[in-house]
């Protein structure tokens, strides 16, 4: 919709009047849409870090684990 009235507006010339009551709003409302997407997208890879996060700790937890194993058995 913005699009089509920024279209619009480029071939007529637009006025004041068809700014404030067609392209102002859409612009909001498209700028809103945008703003709620990068929303989401910033609490979706806050997700994943802290998931990682979580896994490296685990996998840093296995790998000692294995190489206390290793150690012990070559000891022997």
């Amino acid at each position: 919709m913005f699009t089509n009235l920024c279209l619009q507006v480029g071939k007529s010339g637009g006025t004041p009047a068809q700014y404030f009551n067609d392209l102002m709003p859409a612009y909001s409302a498209a700028r809103q849409t945008i703003l709620d997407i990068n929303d989401i997208n910033m609490q979706a890879i806050e997700r994943k870090s802290l998931s990682t996060r979580e896994n490296a700790g685990k996998m840093i937890n296995s790998m000692a684990i294995i190489v206390a194993v290793c150690i012990i058995l070559a000891f022997f």
